[in-house]
């Protein structure tokens, strides 16, 4: 099994997205900024591959509907977690990115969706857009992903990724004690 690497290990540190007040850039101290306490995370392989999960169908399918609303139901807390001594929240960027696959999924095949709405949905193509721009993933692909016939060649390359799975877990984990301290405070 060949396996693409990108050079340089991606870095340790996940990446949180805050409220910013404008869309212009901001620019923060990286020192200043909380990180997700996870520490570096283990590497993992995914094979790229053409699937019959995650579809665009009717939204009468609710296997399909179940698929993309677990997007959106784990881990706990809604991909947000709370840092520091006030518990501040934070979402995590991958999770906001999953969120807009899904509501890009929902504008197509609903698009009387008042949550998927234009706005909403372009809000989130451009978030896509940055968000792959700033992670710039340097991993090389075999072949001209163009010429490819995805109906007959179903299977891409394999990559090595961050482990997501430990990531879920801390989410889940660190909102069972957020639940707990609220419970506790309020």
């Amino acid at each position: 099994m060949k396996v693409r690497r990108s050079e340089y290990p991606a870095n340790p540190r996940l990446t949180i997205a805050a409220p910013i007040a404008s869309s212009a850039f901001a620019v923060t101290d990286i020192d200043d900024y909380p990180q997700l306490p996870v520490g570096p995370l283990d590497y993992v392989t995914m094979t790229f591959h053409e699937s019959v999960h995650f579809a665009l169908s009717n939204r009468s399918d609710s296997a399909i509907n179940a698929e993309w609303s677990s997007l959106a139901s784990h881990p706990d807390g809604f991909g947000r977690t709370r840092l520091g001594p006030d518990h501040n929240l934070y979402v995590l960027t991958f999770y906001h990115q999953l969120h807009c696959l899904w509501k890009y999924q929902q504008s197509w095949v609903n698009r009387s969706d008042p949550i998927a709405s234009p706005h909403h949905v372009l809000h989130c193509l451009n978030y896509l857009r940055q968000t792959f721009l700033c992670e710039a993933s340097d991993i090389l692909e075999t072949g001209d992903f163009m010429k490819r016939d995805f109906e007959v060649d179903r299977v891409g390359d394999t990559v090595v990724c961050q482990d997501w799975g430990r990531v879920y877990e801390y989410l889940d984990d660190a909102y069972a004690e957020w639940t707990s301290w609220r419970a506790q405070w309020n």
